[in-house]
């Protein structure tokens, strides 16, 4: 190498891989906190490790004193996370929270991704769970009841334990949130949640339960002008229909819908987006219908996608999977499992006028459509109502090649293979 272009190698050296630590550096009078620009003066920056707080500020407010570099966080300085990312996770960086328990003080992690307090929650918890009598319904005193924790007007109501009562909510928007294992029930005849007026109301992760008493009825009623969400929500063991919705908007996702005695969901004139649920095991030798029932097509959207409706019955005939009536309008339904749905006679899977399918796998009686199959989907153990997806199934990979839904039932990333998965379950 000539000594021309070894003196451009050094100098290239020199102006372009200048030492600097990341995090924070001193010494230039141009210097920010973290030195992007090397302080603009063509000198080579000579990093400092900090030593305290106050050697740090900005966006990296916080001195690793073991590693010497500023950061957002660390484990024993927590609390310089706030808003909207309140937990200080791995690289020391700030972020959201994704579980009650992340939220140490307040144990409400909220779906923006913060922490509630009293001023946006109503805590609600079953006496053996900590709760007690009262209005308040603060963390350190929660309430026994929803009606209470409806009355205060706040955003959000945390539910903790078995709650047993009739929960009415009329035109009040407003977000409940559990514990897990959290439930809802009711241990006297009637529905269990009616939810009233056109105020959105938004469920995470409850249990609507007649588990206490036999004789309840629907499980969530959603009536006339409701706006409905339910993402991670069971539905369970009601002896009417488990989700009830007419002339309503239902969101479903994520929810599973199972051994409820009257039918799994029944929709009337309503709109509908139900993604990513389980509807299995509904019904009796006297209903109408097994899994899901569409009477009308109201006003927005219908969406029924990558959903798993399975082991369904009805009365004599009936169809047990997805029974359309009324519809008027032509609407397509895709990537769904509807299979081993079963009723006495000739009963079947899917009907309806102008309700069609695409890569849905129907059987085992057989739908036309493009990407249809007729197949067993191989779950994993169906009587102990466990639908995911045995690796040999042939379902997998077999979903709409244009689909985009980013996750399933569990939250995992689909596709996970070549390509999507039919029904809610994404093989892991």
């Amino acid at each position: 190498m000539s000594m021309r272009l070894m003196w451009i190698c050094v100098v290239v050296f020199a102006v372009g891989c200048k030492e600097s630590n990341s995090e924070y550096c001193k010494g230039h009078p141009n210097d920010t906190v973290n030195c992007p620009n090397g302080g603009g003066d063509g000198a080579i920056d000579t990093p400092t490790a900090c030593t305290k707080p106050s050697d740090c500020s900005g966006a990296a407010p916080v001195c690793d004193t073991t590693m010497g570099v500023c950061v957002q966080c660390t484990t024993s300085m927590a609390a310089a996370c706030t808003g909207g990312t309140p937990v200080c996770g791995t690289n020391d960086a700030c972020r959201a929270c994704a579980l009650h328990s992340e939220c140490t003080a307040t144990s409400a992690c909220l779906p923006t991704g913060a922490c509630g307090d009293d001023t946006t929650v109503a805590y609600v918890a079953s006496a053996a769970a900590g709760g007690t009598v009262n209005t308040s319904c603060t963390k350190a005193t929660p309430c026994t009841t929803v009606a209470n924790g409806l009355a205060t007007n706040r955003p959000y109501i945390k539910i903790s334990g078995t709650i047993d009562e009739a929960v009415v909510v009329n035109d009040k928007a407003v977000t409940f949130l559990a514990d897990p294992g959290a439930k809802l029930t009711r241990s006297t005849a009637g529905v269990i949640m009616t939810i009233n007026g056109a105020s959105p109301v938004t469920i995470y992760d409850l249990e609507v339960t007649a588990a206490l008493g036999a004789s309840t009825g629907i499980g969530i009623s959603a009536t006339v002008g409701s706006n409905v969400t339910l993402d991670n929500v069971k539905v369970t063991g009601c002896a009417s229909t488990g989700i009830s919705a007419t002339t309503a908007t239902l969101t479903a996702t994520r929810t599973s819908v199972i051994a409820n005695t009257g039918g799994g969901i029944s929709l009337t004139g309503s709109a509908f987006d139900l993604t990513n649920n389980v509807i299995a095991k509904n019904g009796s030798g006297s209903t109408a219908f097994g899994g899901l029932s569409i009477n009308q097509l109201g006003t927005g959207a219908h969406v029924l996608d990558f959903n798993t409706i399975s082991g369904n019955v009805g009365a004599t005939g009936v169809t047990t999977g997805v029974v359309c009536s009324l519809v008027t309008q032509a609407v397509t339904f895709s990537n769904n499992i509807i299979y081993a749905n079963s009723g006495s006679g000739a009963g079947t899977q899917v009907s309806g006028n102008n309700c069609a399918y695409t890569y849905s796998d129907i059987g085992p009686d057989t739908v036309t459509g493009t990407g249809n199959a007729n197949t067993d989907p191989m779950f994993v153990n169906a009587s102990q109502n466990n639908f995911h997806l045995l690796t040999g199934s042939l379902v997998k990979d077999a979903a709409d090649p244009g689909a985009v839904l980013a996750v399933d039932l569990d939250g995992d990333t689909r596709p996970q293979g070549a390509a999507r998965d039919m029904g809610a379950d994404e093989y892991k």
